[in-house]
């Protein structure tokens, strides 16, 4: 798979480029349409992404959470695959709902580095979605609009305006809903690590301050990737594994699972609360 940040990179500048052609339109108080009206009212999105997107999609593919490649792909195909059944329209509950259901499913457990790549990833194949279509605007010069034209009444060219419409609406409201969606909402809802920590006797992890539960994560994610837990057959355990493991020995001992995650000098880290 090429480099997701290539990908958006390319994406934004074929918008631009057919966005452009629609200023260029607008001076000449020429109508555009419907659809090309979405462009022009929403671009802005467009261009606060460009910004975010380059420092949020360089973390998933090189930062300290990064994420393996291949995962990527496992991810922008699963994504990809729902939104095109979804018509690109994202309900948030049933969104949330479907990757609860997927992880359970294949028995394939997102850890927290996927969990938070997964926000900049659906972003980025909702505007590489957009950049699709504004390219087969742009190649059947969609930009120039006239009302008088009879050709514009023929009913195929009628029925793809009104998919090519709907598919722009629901790009640009599901962006919008991402781009204003928390990280700590998604990860309440869909990260299984989250959900077992949230679970253990103690109580205590679900009623901690933001800044202490970014901290038990990155313990997780660290633990994790060093490999030291390992399985009855050797193999080293898995983030959610871990974390399972981690808080059924706080269970049985009737401690908060910080005690299990941090050692006795650091117990500073536990009691930010």
């Amino acid at each position: 798979m090429k480099s997701v940040y290539n990908i958006f990179r390319k994406s934004v500048k074929d918008i631009t480029r057919y966005y452009m052609l629609l200023v260029e339109e607008t001076k000449s108080e020429r109508l555009v349409g419907s659809t090309n009206e979405w462009v022009l009212d929403n671009y802005y999105m467009i261009s606060e992404q460009e910004k975010v997107l380059k420092v949020e999609l360089k973390g998933v593919e090189r930062g300290r959470w990064r994420v393996e490649r291949g995962r990527v792909e496992v991810m922008w195909n699963l994504l990809e695959g729902y939104l095109r059944k979804s018509h690109h329209q994202i309900d948030k509950a049933l969104f949330f709902r479907y990757l609860s259901q997927v992880q359970v499913s294949q028995k394939d457990y997102m850890n927290y580095p996927e969990v938070c790549a997964l926000l900049p990833l659906v972003k980025t194949i909702l505007i590489s979605e957009l950049a699709e279509l504004c390219r087969q605007l742009e190649a059947s010069k969609a930009y120039h609009y006239t009302p008088t034209d009879k050709s514009l009444a023929d009913k195929a060219y009628l029925d793809e305006a009104a998919r090519q419409n709907l598919q722009m609406m629901n790009i640009f409201n599901s962006l919008k809903k991402m781009t204003k969606l928390p990280v700590a909402e998604l990860l309440d809802a869909v990260s299984f690590s989250e959900k077992a920590l949230k679970g253990e006797k103690a109580g205590m992890y679900d009623q901690m301050q933001d800044k202490t539960k970014e901290d038990y994560r990155a313990k997780v994610v660290r633990l994790s990737r060093s490999g030291k837990w390992k399985a009855e057959n050797g193999k080293p355990l898995s983030e959610y594994e871990l974390v399972k493991a981690l808080v059924k020995k706080a269970d049985a001992k009737s401690e908060h699972v910080g005690w299990q995650l941090f050692p006795p000098k650091k117990w500073g880290a536990r009691a930010r609360s």
